[in-house]
């Protein structure tokens, strides 16, 4: 998982906040996509516009919380697995809340470690399979729990392709503007009519 280092920003529309854009780094694990993350989420892109880029399952390794001043929301999957001997044979068993524990304050603190400057700040890291995210400040609190929420009830649309996000972003879909939604919709169909026509 990599750092984002441009673009990490909160997802505003008319002054409301609806996102989180977790931001590029010019890396591998950037160039890739998000392949995995869709393929976990359910996201099956179909049609056209932000509905085919929602989620449409919840896989398990989803994580919000708080430690200390910070929020956060992580997803990897493997931090929900863990493995022991079973007649002399390794085997995938569920992990214990306290591997789990330490799996995540692990990628925390080495993945997306808190800066020494300032009291606010969003970053986030990703790759293809698993993503992460880490604020500080009164600003980031609400989106968080509206993204826990939106998980929830699968109202998350894994925007790669509108001019909303720059690159990755986490939108909830319930608060896209409907002439937004129409307008990208629409976009996608006139380019997907252009190409045909090549």
């Amino acid at each position: 998982m990599e750092k984002a280092r441009d673009f990490t920003d909160l997802i505003r529309i008319e002054g409301k906040v609806i996102g989180i854009n977790l931001g590029f780094y010019p890396c591998h694990e950037h160039e890739w996509g998000i392949k995995g993350i869709e393929s976990a989420f359910g996201v099956h892109h179909a049609g056209y516009g932000f509905i085919s880029e929602i989620m449409t399952k919840l896989p398990a390794g989803v994580f919000f919380g708080q430690r200390g001043q910070d929020h956060y929301l992580v997803y990897d999957e493997k931090i929900t697995r863990g493995y022991q001997f079973q007649n002399k044979i390794l085997r995938e068993v569920p992990s214990k809340k306290e591997e789990r524990e330490r799996l995540l304050e692990n990628l925390l603190q080495w993945d997306i470690p808190a800066p020494n400057w300032g009291n606010v700040f969003l970053l986030a890291a990703w790759d293809s399979t698993k993503f992460a995210v880490r604020a500080r400040g009164e600003i980031y609190g609400p989106i968080f729990e509206s993204l826990e929420t939106a998980f929830l009830e699968h109202d998350v649309v894994f925007d790669t392709k509108s001019h909303l996000s720059r690159r990755f972003g986490l939108i909830i879909y319930s608060a896209i503007p409907p002439a937004i939604k129409r307008q990208f919709e629409q976009k996608e169909i006139d380019d997907s009519n252009l190409v045909m026509q090549l």
